[in-house]
């Protein structure tokens, strides 16, 4: 089976992301999804995003063990928050995308 790291938790950007692997794998695929906010810090927390995937866990990034090997989307609309969480994840995880 697949595996795919979303990092970052805008619900908006997480409809279109889990659609498109839906529509790719069907249930095919294992999905982490990785906030580096608490989600009470989120303010698309209310916002539901609706998927038909059945293997998702989403996850804090201080209980999250990176794995080099899984495919890395960043889930955020806007280039400003695409780069914060690019700089957050390079800082504390040393990835290279």
């Amino acid at each position: 089976m697949k595996s795919v790291t979303i990092l970052g938790h805008c619900n908006v950007a997480l409809s279109i992301i889990l659609d498109i692997l839906y529509e790719k794998y069907n249930n095919a695929i294992r999905i982490e999804i990785v906030s580096n906010i608490k989600q009470e810090e989120n303010k698309d927390r209310n916002i539901p995003y609706l998927n038909k995937l059945e293997f998702i866990n989403e996850l804090f990034h201080a209980d999250w063990n990176y794995n080099a090997d899984n495919k890395v989307y960043i889930a955020a609309n806007g280039k400003e928050t695409r780069i914060k969480i690019f700089d957050f994840f390079y800082k504390h995880y040393k990835m290279d995308y």
